[in-house]
């Protein structure tokens, strides 16, 4: 237990009569140094031959078109419509620019090529690139680098080998950075097979390319099945009028590859009124690749695939690429127009966004499967369900650890959003990884309820209404009521539930009456997006589940920032408290468990006030020279506790006359003084130099209250003479408890 000794300083004054002498009083507040005590503890198919005429009707679109406009003034050279052998007209006047062969008009980009020169470059100026309606045979491996040139080209009426195109196989082409047509229509890009065309195997490399075209039957025309094209930079290819109504055209591409690079982004506007679909693929195997971190968007008024092999192909999107494709014709409104097997990866953190009219049409043995942390986003505007609900047979969905699933279709109460019904089908949730763990279920974005989790991998069996699914350790069927809701609903969004948050580490301050807490150490694990608030709960005695606010809760405190620190006041001192503090979560399945964080509040200082110096005199009475006090003088308690106080020691510091202290009243004494200790009017006792020995004690002094100090007694010596005399007396203040 500490203690408080304090010493006081008495000044003695014996004067004549009734002269008083007061020196003036000083306050002093004496604490002792607290004793501080906290911790915490801190601590998981089958088709028939369905080929199209092709050449009929695409030359179609050019013989039922206008001609070009008149008002484009380009300078256009009169080039033969064949000159593959006709003799070099500059084939010795070739200019270069470091290995690159630099070409001023088409004729010399046909000589160049001719003479398979393998970097051509358009020379500058800016001024418009005018193929016209030449032939522009490439024979060898080519790169040709437009320098960022308008390239205008008139096919005509006529068909084949027109533009650039190529008869020889196992050719590499390359072509960038230029731009084909203009946004505003005035510069033409016409021609009944685009920008390029092959009927042997060819690889195209497109970089960097712009398109602009309202007649034309397709950009590109590469038919043989081992071709493909790849798409690198920045890309954009519209095929529409420039007010956006639909152009005369048929589809983006015929061909069988196509192969998006690493980093590009490409563009795609497709608004034309002939045809069936975007995408002509001609024969099986048949891909549509986006490798990591490529992104592609399309929009169509068509079908996205029609395809002429045995199933629609393989689409897949590799890590964190994008696939954004819409389409924006009911009457052409089917992503896949065959109902065929078909194939789509959606790899690690890549995302697809499948926006279309009608459902999605899968025939026996397709596979679906989306990759850990992979996202994707199914809406048909025309249909209740995503798929058509005739899934073949022996048909996989599968969920491998993906981040977020949506499913939405058009309002009803007929179908299930998902209709991904088949006999033998599989609509599964793989094993989960690590960082998985369940998935959240959620119908009707627009007024949302949360279903009972995923909590397990398992199987859904989804049928053209109800959806029901396996009953694992952590995961029940669906309710009645649930699946009353599932048919009802627009849409299903499954969302992957990261392991909850994690509270590692409390902070603490801890004080006499107060403590502020900072959360120092956390994990979030990946919801940061579900982040809710920090919670902290006060009990003064531990307890099992902190929800409850049961025994023992004091109140609780929330705070939206992860960085705040929290403060409960009004705590008792030198006292046991459990702060039980949690990241809450929305979901609460995200939330993290409660962290308990016990602490003990510092011990209060002993804080009392006492009086630094006081003075007494005489005043004769009775004929007798009694002891008053010069002032009254107080004894304050600040501290919220008892104390005990006592008189422990008095000394002498002055005396030249020689006045001794007597231990009792002696009426024959004729010079020492008589003096006692009081406390309001009670004599507490006689001071002498043995108050060690026999320490005098004021009353128990209640917290935040006051007492008093004064003295009593009487001088037997010679009135008529002043004297002075000084001691020390020592108090000592000490708890009570």
């Amino acid at each position: 237990m500490k203690k408080t000794v304090h010493r006081i300083l008495f000044l003695f004054l014996l004067v004549f009569g009734n002269y008083l002498y007061a020196k003036p009083i000083r306050a002093e507040t004496i604490m002792t140094e607290p004793t501080s005590e906290s911790s915490y503890s801190q601590d998981t198919e089958t088709s028939g031959d369905l080929t199209r005429e092709t050449k009929s009707a695409e030359e179609t679109i050019l013989q039922t078109t206008e001609s070009v406009e008149e008002s484009f003034q380009a300078v256009t050279e009169s080039v033969d419509e064949d000159l593959t052998e006709k003799p070099d007209s500059i084939s010795d006047e070739q200019t270069y620019a470091d290995s690159w062969a630099v070409v001023n008009n088409v004729s010399e980009l046909q000589t160049a090529l001719r003479k398979k020169e393998p970097y051509i470059k358009l020379a500058g100026p800016s001024a418009i690139f005018n193929f016209g309606n030449a032939a522009i045979p490439i024979t060898a491996n080519v790169t040709i680098d437009g320098g960022d040139r308008q390239v205008a080209y008139d096919g005509g009426v006529l068909n084949l080998n027109k533009g650039l195109y190529t008869k020889v196989s196992g050719l590499t082409i390359r072509l960038q950075n230029m731009t084909f047509g203009s946004a505003d229509r005035t510069v033409p890009a016409l021609g009944l097979y685009g920008i390029m065309q092959s009927e042997q195997a060819t690889e195209l490399h497109l970089e960097n390319i712009n398109y602009y075209s309202d007649r034309g039957a397709q950009p590109l025309y590469l038919r043989h099945p081992k071709s493909k094209v790849f798409f690198h930079g920045v890309n954009c290819f519209t095929q529409q009028k420039a007010n956006g109504s639909t152009a005369a055209g048929q589809e983006f591409a015929e061909g069988n590859n196509f192969i998006f690079e690493i980093g590009s982004r490409t563009t795609i506007i497709q608004n034309t009124n002939e045809t069936l679909g975007f995408l002509w693929l001609l024969k099986n195997p048949s891909n549509i690749t986006l490798n990591e971190d490529a992104e592609v968007s399309i929009t169509t008024n068509h079908n996205f695939i029609y395809s002429n092999g045995i199933n629609n192909g393989t689409i897949s999107l590799g890590k964190r690429a994008k696939l954004s494709v819409k389409g924006t014709n009911t009457g052409k409104g089917n992503f896949y127009y065959f109902d065929k097997a078909a194939f789509l990866t959606v790899g690690e953190q890549a995302e697809i966004s499948i926006n279309y009219p009608n459902s999605l049409k899968l025939n026996n043995g397709s596979v679906f499967r989306f990759m850990p942390e992979s996202t994707g986003n199914f809406v048909m505007t025309n249909s209740e369900s995503i798929f058509d609900r005739d899934v073949g047979t022996n048909s996989l969905f599968e969920i491998d650890s993906a981040k977020r699933l949506k499913f939405q279709g058009k309002s009803g109460n007929t179908y299930n959003p998902i209709g991904f019904v088949a006999g033998n089908n599989r609509f599964q949730f793989k094993s989960f990884g690590v960082n998985t763990a369940g998935y959240q279920v959620r119908i009707n974005e627009n007024a949302p309820v949360d279903l009972t989790p995923q909590k397990d991998a398992g199987t859904w069996t989804i049928g053209s209404a109800d959806i029901s699914r396996s009953t694992q350790q952590n995961t029940s069927d669906f309710t009645a009521n649930e699946k009353r809701l599932l048919k009802a609903a627009n849409s299903v969004t499954l969302e992957r539930l990261n392991p909850p948050a994690k509270v590692l580490a409390v902070a603490q301050n801890v004080n006499v009456n107060d403590a502020a807490f900072q959360v120092t150490d956390y994990q979030l694990n990946g919801n940061e997006d579900k982040f809710r608030q920090l919670e902290f709960k006060l009990y003064d005695q531990k307890v099992a589940d902190p929800a409850v606010e049961g025994d023992g809760f004091i109140r609780q405190k929330q705070t939206g920032n992860l960085a705040d620190t929290v403060t409960f006041s009004d705590l008792r001192e030198r006292t046991d408290y459990w702060l039980y503090v949690r990241i809450a979560s929305d979901p609460d399945s995200q939330s993290s468990e409660w962290l308990e964080v016990p602490f003990k509040t510092q011990t209060e200082k002993l804080n009392v006030t006492f009086p630094v110096e006081v003075a007494f005199h005489t005043k004769k009475k009775n004929n007798r020279q009694e002891i008053i006090p010069a002032d009254s003088y107080k004894i304050d308690n600040n501290s919220s506790f008892a104390v005990k106080i006592q008189a422990t020691d008095f000394q002498e510091l002055s005396n030249p006359t020689g006045i001794d202290l007597l231990s009792e009243a002696d009426e024959d004494n004729q010079k020492d003084l008589f003096l006692k200790l009081t406390e309001g009017n009670q004599t507490l006792g006689v001071l002498t130099k043995n108050l060690q020995k026999q320490p005098q004690g004021f009353k128990d002094l209640a917290g935040k209250t006051s007492t008093s100090l004064g003295f009593s007694g009487k001088y037997y010596g010679n009135s008529q003479e002043a004297q002075k005399v000084q001691y020390r007396l020592v108090l000592t203040a000490e708890r009570k408890d």
